[in-house]
């Protein structure tokens, strides 16, 4: 629960999304509490779809 910004009080949540910048595909996604901060843990969301990415082309 929490406010919105005109005020209300409700649910809360914010989808996030790692894309690759050169052909679009989405590398992961996931929903964040909505008063999580959008840095609070971005170089670790990077390292993980960079672990992903490099752990398919491995296979």
């Amino acid at each position: 629960m929490g406010m919105t910004g005109d005020g209300a009080c409700e649910m809360i949540h914010k989808p996030e999304h790692t894309v690759d910048p050169e052909t679009g595909a989405i590398i992961a996604a996931g929903v964040r509490p909505g008063d999580a901060g959008d840095t609070a843990d971005l170089s670790a969301r990077i390292i993980e779809a960079v672990e992903l990415v490099e752990g398919d082309h491995a296979q």
